[in-house]
């Protein structure tokens, strides 16, 4: 080959591309005076660089891009030579070498032009690595959303800046993510993760960010201007997936806890902030979208606190049964009663609304429904065996259970174990359990009945689901929630709600089931839901929720209470 490089020239060519590049585009520059060692010698007139690098975990956008990395000043002949070279994760780079205008190649310079490549590939495959490693060290694996330590370093430089404020954070994750993931299986889940992702990212701006935390936690950095849109997108994700042999979308339900930083905010603020309003809108029902109030951190710590108690409260059996008693509204015989949760901590009794709500949310809630009905199956024994005639007692289940496979059948092991009658044992799920999982509650139920445990749904008017239920569900209360008669002989009654109520009962009663008033408190009330032929009812107007010792009283007593 004749010699038209001479050593020196390759020398000073390889080592100007030693310098040490971080990003492509400071490699177009250190490519470009390389190239300027041998153009003259080897009649170079252009080099284009095409980098093609399809989307991947570590670069959710790809890259598609031409650049010009040499131009000289005697013009260029439009046919180039190209040569294709592959790159890591399925990218290539294109190399377009084109002679000065009126210059055809030789063959020796045309090898010596690939010896010039090949310096410029290893370059760029270089580059392209140490940018996937670069960024790997910030990036999700599974999602290709930014990682806590790209969100540590990226606020830290907005922190310095004096620029947090500028910005919004949002604590978001997915409502019932877990129960979405065990339906459509884990490489579903995933998939919706990936999805979610790519669809928040892309609507982002250049200074914008999304990190996960994990599981389906994700922090979400936005410009303020920019919040309204973003909560925009959220209330209209849908993702189309493959299940069961077809594609459907599955619409998902995000839940935000949103903080303003305040000037003099640290990074470890934002986090504190949105992770506390997004804690409390868990445990609010209905509340999807909250904004942080100071107020909040005191929750958060409260449902840390709870979190850590329970395992030890469940062992040293700190949760006891108060029972409220119901009432045949015929006779006013004691015909049944409610079980409800306490939690005797310390000599003091916590009630229910400090820690039911975040059990619920923990999930850990189903291990307290199984622990109350083997505490109240006790009960029932202790009763019998003193010579004392139990009524029924309604337990009380979370809709969590029924993502469970043997939810029916741990209810009828535990009745069994303790030697109890089916009949005195009344299953309690709220109406919301029907609108989440509508086919599940049917097949629990059914179950129920052919084992002779009688079941109620709570909580009848709030949801959205309520005509399904009475229609199509074989169960046996229905429980009117007390919102439906808190304006009944009132100043606020209105003929719509006497309307309303006395079209429930009749039709409830029609379709065979019983009807249960909750939340009685007036005489006038008790006279209405006897007018309208209301089986039963509760509320403080009869009893409040009594103490083992108190409702045992009850028992003994004549079981008739004044109508």
């Amino acid at each position: 080959m004749k010699e038209i490089l001479s050593g020196a020239d390759l020398h000073h060519f390889a080592e100007s591309l030693i310098q040490e590049v971080n990003t492509l585009g400071e490699a177009q520059e250190i490519i470009s005076r390389a190239v300027s060692f041998v153009a003259d010698k080897l009649h170079i007139g252009r080099v284009l660089v095409m980098l093609d690098t399809p989307p991947s975990v570590f670069d959710l956008k790809g890259t598609k891009e031409t650049r010009v990395v040499y131009a000289g000043f005697r013009g260029y002949d439009a046919e180039p030579i190209e040569r294709r070279f592959s790159l890591v994760n399925n990218g290539s780079l294109q190399l377009a070498w084109y002679p000065i205008k009126g210059h055809s190649w030789s063959d020796d310079e045309k090898r010596y032009l690939e010896i010039v490549m090949d310096y410029i590939y290893l370059k760029g495959l270089g580059v392209r690595v140490g940018e996937l490693l670069s960024r790997s060290a910030f990036v999700d694996s599974m999602t290709g959303a930014n990682n806590t330590q790209k969100l540590m370093q990226y606020g830290t430089m907005l922190e310095r800046s004096r620029r947090l404020p500028e910005f919004v954070a949002l604590f978001e994750n997915i409502k019932n993510f877990r129960y979405i993931n065990r339906f459509y299986g884990d490489r579903n889940g995933d998939y919706i993760l990936k999805e979610l992702v790519r669809t928040i990212y892309f609507s982002l701006s250049a200074e914008e960010l999304i990190v996960r935390l994990g599981g389906d936690n994700f922090v979400v950095l936005v410009k303020k201007q920019n919040l309204d849109a973003h909560l925009e997108l959220l209330s209209n994700l849908k993702i189309r997936l493959q299940h069961a042999g077809l594609e459907q979308d599955v619409e998902i339900q995000m839940r935000c806890g949103i903080y303003h930083p305040a000037p003099g905010d640290q990074v470890g603020d934002l986090l504190m902030c949105s992770s506390a309003a997004l804690q409390y809108a868990k445990h609010m029902v209905g509340e999807q979208i909250v904004y942080f109030k100071p107020s909040m951190l005191e929750y958060s710590i409260r449902a840390k606190e709870v979190s850590v108690l329970f395992p030890k409260a469940i062992n040293e059996r700190e949760f006891e049964a108060f029972y409220q008693p119901k009432v045949d509204l015929k006779t006013g015989a004691l015909c049944g009663a409610e079980a409800l949760v306490r939690w005797r901590r310390g000599g003091i009794i916590v009630p229910p609304g400090d820690f039911v709500p975040i059990l619920e949310q923990e999930g850990t809630i189903c291990t307290l429904d199984y622990y109350m009905l083997d505490l109240i199956c006790r009960d029932i024994n202790r009763w019998r065996r003193d010579g004392l005639e139990p009524v029924p007692i309604s337990v009380n289940f979370s809709k969590l259970h029924l993502h469970e496979s043997n939810f029916a059948e741990r209810i009828l092991s535990i009745i069994d174990e303790n030697s109890v009658n089916h009949s005195d044992i009344e299953v309690e799920l709220t109406e919301e359990s029907g609108y989440e999982d509508f086919a599940a509650l049917s097949e629990f139920i059914d179950t129920m009945n052919a084992n002779g445990v009688a079941t109620s749904i709570d909580d009848f008017g709030t949801g959205y689901s309520s005509l399904n239920i009475v229609k199509n569900l074989h169960t046996n209360v229905i429980k009117l929630d007390k919102s439906f008669l808190d304006n009944i002989r009132t100043e606020k009654e209105q003929e719509s709600d006497v309307t309303l109520i006395c079209a429930v009962i009749k039709l409830v009663k029609d379709l065979g089931m019983e009807v249960l008033a909750e939340g009685i408190e007036l005489p006038a009330q008790v006279e209405f839901l006897r007018e309208q032929g209301c089986n039963k009812a509760q509320g403080y107007f009869f009893d409040k929720p009594l103490n083992e010792i108190e409702y045992r009283k009850r028992l003994l007593g004549k079981r008739i209470y004044s109508l």
